[in-house]
């Protein structure tokens, strides 16, 4: 889930990530995961007000192991969908 404040010119002024990450029945280093998610999802961009959770949850479902770079593919693509929601709400 994600929630975003921003001024009337579309400026950044506060964001707030909570994640559930689904780690399967395992544990592989989907806990990393979840870390490097929580610590990557603002990218290059910066808001006064940035906060970030993350929950690693263990499922009866197989383990997916992430080989390179985990989190930072999700924590870009949340980051990005939240941009173009306020570049769409902003008229920028």
């Amino acid at each position: 889930m994600g929630q975003v404040a921003f001024d009337a010119t579309g400026k950044l002024v506060a964001v707030r990530v909570s994640a559930q990450l689904n780690g399967g029945f395992d544990a592989d280093i989907s806990g990393f995961a979840t870390w490097a998610f929580t610590h990557s999802v603002d990218q290059a961009y910066y808001a006064p007000h940035f906060d970030t959770s993350g929950e690693y949850l263990h499922t009866n479902t197989l383990t997916r192991t992430a080989a390179r770079g985990p989190g930072d593919a999700q924590s870009a693509y949340v980051m990005e969908t939240m941009l173009d929601h306020v570049a769409s709400a902003s008229g920028a």
